[in-house]
């Protein structure tokens, strides 16, 4: 079977066969992180490649393998960013805080709802600061459902308090 190797710039590098990604390894190309891809485009971390032996990584000493506490991590993302010189491949940025949305709802319907979407903006924003992409992301998620059932919401009691009212004047002046 070939393989192909996925560096972190976004090359692919390839087909090569099993032997020659231990040698790889060995000299310190190839780290527990590395993204490799069979010959069906399936992708796999290195250190979960049947085969695969990482003696080294990154000048390391012979027989050192990275140390990943498994219990702690609390994702994936955490498991696999804990190899030293893990460098992922796409790089998450700030999440979209709907802050500005959030406010139009608050002025234009007030509704106790709209201050819960504020809270999600805020906690967006300050993880987006302090750096945390993954959580402002999760963040950014609440803070949109709770901006439109806000609105959902408000268009809902518009449209009872104002657009009923409105229909029964229409059908008696006809």
């Amino acid at each position: 079977m070939t393989y192909y190797v996925r560096a972190t710039n976004g090359k692919r590098y390839g087909p090569v066969d099993l032997d020659t990604l231990n040698r790889w390894a060995a000299e310190g190309r190839i780290g527990p992180a590395t993204i490799i891809e069979d010959e069906e485009h399936d992708q796999v971390l290195a250190f979960a490649l049947r085969g695969l032996t990482l003696t080294t990584y990154a000048g390391a000493i012979p027989d050192a393998r990275p140390k990943l506490d498994w219990a702690v991590a609390g994702s994936a993302s955490q498991i696999v960013a804990a190899a030293p010189g893990y460098e992922p491949l796409f790089k998450p940025g700030p999440a979209e805080t709907h802050v500005v949305k959030n406010v139009l709802h608050l002025v234009l319907g007030f509704l106790p709802i709209t201050l819960v979407a504020l809270f999600y903006s805020h906690q967006t924003n300050q993880r987006n600061t302090a750096g945390d992409y993954e959580l402002a992301a999760r963040h950014s998620e609440q803070a949109k459902f709770w901006g439109d059932v806000s609105f959902l919401a408000a268009l809902a009691l518009f449209l009872l308090f104002v657009g009923v009212p409105a229909l029964n004047a229409l059908r008696e002046w006809r």
